[in-house]
């Protein structure tokens, strides 16, 4: 089934935020979400993902508005890892994943073994296995963010939206979750992923969205997406962008582009 975000309109604060944004999660996907600081990616994720309400449009699941559903039957459609998700004093790891499958239970029945199962491939596959035991209070801000993805992983959604999960990885567990997330999209998951890393969206998605002051810029593979032009556009930067030595598009940033100019300003040497 496919996600669709149809005419999106959404304001915090009164204060617009996105506007006009269409855009589909297809299955078997990963979709980077890119755009500078501000441009609206995080409020379009947390949008797809039921948290905030549009003030325009609507969020299809199945060819169902997803704001109508209730929080059990929208999460077996939806799981997310927000870079903000609260973690609750007291429980281990491995109850905080477990969580992660009360859309699968009747209300208060005790876990199942399938449910057991299901935590202990999520803890497996996000990595997070050796913490399984820890409280989450004691744990370091990688690996809180490991547990949720877990977390989100337990919960075996149709889709699953993650809001930058590596961004405060090693570069080891950013590969693992990479390799975890398309394992999960070749399994027929739609994965919706916000990033900042150019390269990391180029690398590991099969599409790319570009939000750039509230509204969908271009969508499309990385190949069509990431231009130079594009990037001085969105960006202000002067960059090239190579294939041949990687194998996919390889942004390589020369400078900030000058409004006067619209020329490239190269640091100077020294400085960083």
């Amino acid at each position: 089934m496919t996600l669709r975000a149809r005419d999106l309109e959404v304001a915090l604060d009164r204060t617009p935020v996105l506007g006009g944004v269409s855009i589909d999660l297809r299955p078997g996907e990963i979709l980077g979400i890119i755009g500078p600081n501000g441009a609206g990616k995080s409020t379009l994720l947390r949008t797809l993902a039921g948290l905030l309400a549009p003030s325009h449009g609507e969020v299809l699941a199945d060819g169902r508005p997803l704001r109508r559903m209730r929080p059990r039957e929208r999460a077996a459609h939806v799981a997310v890892v927000t870079q903000d998700a609260p973690l609750m004093s007291g429980p281990s790891v491995r109850d905080l994943v477990l969580m992660g499958r009360y859309a699968h239970r009747r209300r208060l029945a005790p876990p199942t073994p399938a449910d057991h199962r299901a935590v202990d491939r999520a803890l497996r596959d996000a990595g997070a296995a050796a913490l399984a035991d820890r409280p989450v209070t004691e744990l370091s801000g990688g690996e809180r963010q490991l547990a949720q993805i877990g977390r989100a992983l337990a919960q075996g959604a149709a889709h699953l939206l993650l809001d930058e999960p590596t961004s405060a990885l090693d570069v080891h567990h950013r590969l693992r979750v990479f390799a975890v997330l398309r394992a999960q999209a070749d399994a027929g998951t739609g994965i919706g992923i916000v990033l900042h890393d150019l390269n990391e969206a180029s690398r590991h998605c099969d599409r790319i969205a570009v939000v750039h002051d509230g509204r969908l810029r271009a969508a499309g593979s990385p190949r069509d997406v990431l231009t130079p032009e594009l990037l001085a556009e969105v960006y202000r930067i002067e960059a090239r962008v190579l294939s041949a030595q990687f194998g996919y598009p390889h942004v390589h940033p020369l400078g900030i582009r000058t409004p006067a100019a619209g020329r490239a300003r190269t640091p100077a040497k020294g400085t960083a």
